[in-house]
């Protein structure tokens, strides 16, 4: 799924507008982190994280990212004590960046994190919501990936608004993996960018079949080197497309979904079939570019995956468009896992 250079220029009109509701208080903490880990215990978090995670933010803008280097001559660490400072330093940065999202509102989600680290020492968060509304269990799992792209603001902050209906949602059949920022080192630069801390669209670099035939090829000759749609020196290159491979493995997800902004439009890749409409979009296939989530998982691995479309990169959708895509996705999953449509789908107010 492409991401229009229409991203730059929506982030300069306005950031998203503050949103004043409250955030909600009756979250379920986050199922059994084991789930999504990638091995008995989580790996070492980055030199950039240890002990203080200032010299994270202070590479941010700087052309060369902080690196790992040799761990066996440091400290043990208390990589739990590790994880909350980062958590809780990674909501500080958002909340400092997005208008929609406060640091209360991210706070609020008790994100959670297993090995999951980027380029630049920040946590890959996320929070995995259990089936609450039938007897048998999940009926399946779904995966739910924001902020590919740093610079689409709109597809981090509309994952705290469904995450805030999941959390209040007593009739939610499935199982969530929800990822709201995939690349958090592209969105809390400075001045925001599509590709990671290295300069790699993360949208370009999963290992999708055709990865090594077509990926640089083709940005050389369709896109002339555009660093904004360089897919990395090879595939799987960037630690972030690692970590969202090894939770596809692991969480085995029915569905995935992938929001971004700004074509306003619905797109989709994989088995049949593939939602008319999710409230006011429009499936819309636009096909499908070697190293994409879509291509990767939708087609390689058969996985339906459903990219959201927002219509702006800055500025969110109203109220009422949040809730008719999310009744609108969550009728959709319900019948392509079950083959039933489904019922009492409200979030509660």
């Amino acid at each position: 799924m492409e991401s229009s250079d229409r991203a730059s220029n929506d982030m300069g009109r306005t950031q998203i507008d503050k949103e004043h509701e409250e955030p909600s208080r009756g979250a379920e903490q986050s199922a059994t982190i084991s789930a999504v880990t990638t091995g008995d215990s989580a790996a070492e978090p980055p030199v950039a994280v240890r002990g203080t995670l200032s010299t994270a933010e202070e590479a941010s803008d700087q052309d060369l990212p902080t690196q790992a280097g040799a761990t066996d001559s440091l400290p043990e660490v208390d990589l739990s004590a590790v994880s909350e400072q980062a958590l809780g330093k990674l909501c500080e940065q958002i909340g400092a960046k997005l208008g929609s999202v406060s640091e209360r509102d991210c706070s609020a989600q008790n994100l959670a994190m297993t090995n999951g680290w980027s380029v630049q020492g920040r946590p890959i968060a996320f929070k995995l919501f259990s089936a609450r509304g039938t007897d048998a269990g999940s009926l399946g799992r779904v995966l739910l990936i924001g902020g590919i792209h740093g610079d689409e603001y709109s597809s981090v902050s509309i994952c705290f608004r469904w995450m805030e209906f999941l959390e209040r949602d007593k009739t939610n059949a499935f199982e969530w993996l929800v990822v709201p920022l995939a690349n958090p080192d592209g969105l809390l630069r400075k001045k925001s960018q599509r590709q990671n801390a290295r300069g790699v669209d993360l949208n370009r670099n999963f290992p999708s079949r055709d990865w090594d035939r077509l990926a640089l090829a083709q940005w050389r000759k369709r896109y002339a080197q555009n660093p904004r749609r360089y897919p990395g020196a090879h595939a799987a290159s960037e630690p972030e497309v690692v970590w969202l491979q090894q939770q596809i493995e692991n969480f085995q997800p029915d569905v995935v979904i992938a929001i971004h902004a700004p074509y306003d439009l619905l797109d989709y890749d994989g088995p049949p079939t593939a939602p008319k409409k999710v409230g006011a979009l429009s499936l819309r296939q636009l096909g499908v570019f070697p190293g994409s989530l879509g291509g990767y998982a939708g087609l390689d691995l058969a996985i339906p995956v459903v990219t959201i479309e927002l219509p702006h990169a800055g500025i969110m959708p109203s109220q009422s468009d949040i809730r008719s895509m999310w009744l609108d996705l969550v009728e959709w999953v319900h019948k392509q896992v079950t083959g039933f449509p489904a019922v009492a789908l409200t979030p509660e107010r």
